[in-house]
């Protein structure tokens, strides 16, 4: 009888070693008896009794025979058995650290970066909701001061001038709230 890991070769009379992501506990009598590893994330190395786990956000990496964590902007909820398995973080959403199980969304006012690892601030000019993988320039006739805005502010009001428009959109400052072509602003005292 062969040992744990191991089946009986009939050809060779020997016990060979169970092949690699397959386990035998009380040793097999030939190679149909190392089960193979069905659980997500699940891996076994050459000869193993049992299948061992990668836990959440870890993949199974064969030369190094070990689990190692998943990339950042990347994560696996179960662990898994290659790089593969490690997702790219959904648009809008970030791991900042290797070894991610989950991904977080980004803050309104910013949007994630190209590698999907951190969030950056809206550019002044621009806008973002909760999770957006691009910040989104204010329509023409309003503006954005500053940068990691959740909102543009309309023009065309008592504090800035009313009736006022902005020439393109995506302005960034209040003073690029414009009057009409031909018109112009009273900004004299109103009781006069």
């Amino acid at each position: 009888k062969c040992a744990t890991g191991k089946y009986y070769d009939e050809a060779e009379n020997t016990c060979q070693n169970c092949p690699k992501n397959t386990a035998t506990i009380t040793g097999a009598a030939d190679i149909s008896g190392c089960e193979p590893c069905q659980n997500a994330g699940e891996y076994a190395p050459e000869g193993s009794g049992y299948c061992l786990s990668c836990t959440s956000g870890k993949y199974y990496h064969e030369p190094a025979n070990d689990c190692l964590k998943c990339p950042s902007g990347s994560f696996t909820a179960t662990g898994g058995v290659g790089l593969e398995q490690c997702e790219k973080c959904p648009e809008g959403f970030f791991s900042s650290s290797p070894g991610a199980s989950t991904c977080f969304a980004c803050q309104p006012g910013k949007h994630t970066n190209p590698d999907q690892t951190k969030c950056l601030r809206c550019a002044a000019g621009k806008i973002s909701g909760v999770a957006a993988p691009v910040c989104t320039a204010c329509d023409r006739g309003k503006y954005a001061e500053g940068e990691g805005n959740v909102e543009c502010q309309f023009c065309d009001d008592e504090d800035t001038v009313v009736g006022s428009i902005t020439l393109r959109n995506g302005t960034s400052t209040r003073s690029g709230c414009l009057c009409p072509a031909g018109e112009f602003a009273f900004l004299g005292d109103k009781d006069e």
